[in-house]
């Protein structure tokens, strides 16, 4: 979907496992045994690592997580420019963002409980519900003329349609 600005879309997705692997260094540190734990704590210590490494993948994806519907819809931007204005349009939006992965994590537990065969359903419906999510909060936005171009809704009623040609 990146035609042409493959190199963007590897610098952000590459921003992404960064904070991935930078998250995973406790885990490394204490499973390898740099840092001396005793025995009863392991399982504290492992809990608490994971939780330290779903904040900070779930806190990157809060901020930066509409880069690439970014990049998708100006890709002649650059990548600091990309996460700048992320962050931006982020700034505001947390908590519904926060809710909408709330309203979705029932729904990928029952994947989950089909055995994974739910996933094939659960995917596509969360994929669309960001997409979703970042076209209301594009609409949202008072843009400059310099920068993202307008949002024009699609109906006369204001709301707007997804234009999928195949």
């Amino acid at each position: 979907g990146f035609k042409g600005v493959t190199d963007k879309a590897i610098l952000v997705q590459s921003v992404f496992t960064a904070f991935s692997v930078l998250s995973l260094i406790p885990s490394a540190l204490i499973r390898f045994e740099v840092v001396y734990l005793p025995k009863e704590y392991d399982i504290y210590a492992e809990i608490g690592v994971f939780l330290l490494e779903l904040l900070i993948t779930f806190l990157a994806k809060l901020y930066f997580g509409l880069s690439f519907y970014l990049l998708y819809d100006h890709p002649d931007w650059s990548v600091p420019a990309i996460f700048r204005e992320s962050f931006h349009l982020m700034k505001k939006k947390k908590g519904r963002l926060i809710i909408t992965y709330l309203c979705a994590f029932p729904l990928l537990l029952a994947g989950f409980i089909a055995c994974g065969l739910g996933l094939l359903w659960f995917v596509p419906f969360f994929n669309t519900l960001l997409a979703n999510f970042y076209l209301d909060a594009v609409k949202e936005e008072a843009w400059d003329p310099k920068g993202p171009s307008d949002f024009t809704p699609d109906r006369k009623d204001g709301s707007s349609t997804l234009d999928i040609r195949l």
